[in-house]
């Protein structure tokens, strides 16, 4: 099975991605040309993916549909897989925590590995869940910093994009995947690669642990500090 880790950094974090390169074959760093880093391939992301709602800013509108930016790259610059990863790159970690996730996942026939999904019926008091653009459809998210898509989810979120062009890519995307019946797992399922101390959604929360994957951390370095 052919793999590629698609690493998104809109930011400038040169280190993660040298940290990443040096941890897998074939890694692609992008960025949206309207924050371009030189490191990093630029993209187009289709209008019809993103939010009709020109008055927000073209990067809020992107940072909504984070998961589509990355299949925008995909998409733009033709990069052919069986497997890709998409990380962004506030995510940290050691060489061998990189390796192991990697190893871990190798082989796995999953249409997505991803962080725990978590579902609708349980987290109702998610804000995300009253917005306009979510679905009545929709069933659940995950945080979409790091996770792995088999190319017929990568083709089917594709197909979804301007469907859901109104909807926040954590809810959008899991749940396009579960409604077309894909197969998804917990890429921490032995809870060996963070925990809930090390991954989270804002930086003032993250206690950052050497051992394992961090997240978000946005001081660029080559791995944890």
């Amino acid at each position: 099975m052919t793999e590629v880790v698609i690493v998104q950094d809109v930011t400038g974090h040169p280190l993660r991605v040298q940290a990443l390169q040096d941890a897998h074959e074939r890694v692609i760093a992008v960025s949206l040309p309207e924050c371009h880093q030189r490191h990093a391939r630029p993209f187009r992301v289709p209008g019809n993916w993103l939010s009709a709602d020109t008055s927000v800013p073209f990067t809020k509108r992107c940072w909504v549909r984070a998961a589509w930016v990355g299949l925008a790259a995909v998409r733009d610059l033709a990069v052919d897989a069986d497997a890709y990863w998409f990380i962004e790159s506030d995510c940290v970690a050691s060489q061998e925590r990189w390796k192991a996730l990697f190893a871990d996942q190798r082989g796995n026939p999953a249409d997505c590995v991803s962080n725990p999904i978590r579902e609708r019926a349980a987290t109702l008091q998610n804000p995300w869940w009253s917005h306009r653009g979510t679905p009545d459809w929709a069933s659940c998210f995950f945080v979409p910093a790091c996770f792995r898509l088999s190319r017929r989810a990568v083709l089917e979120a594709i197909r979804c994009a301007e469907e859901t062009r109104e909807c926040f890519s954590e809810i959008a995307l899991p749940s396009v995947l579960r409604r077309a019946g894909m197969t998804m797992e917990s890429a921490n399922r032995r809870k060996t690669h963070w925990n809930a101390q090390t991954f989270k959604t804002v930086p003032e929360k993250v206690i950052v642990n050497p051992l394992l994957l961090n997240h978000p951390v946005k001081v660029d370095s080559y791995g944890p500090t």
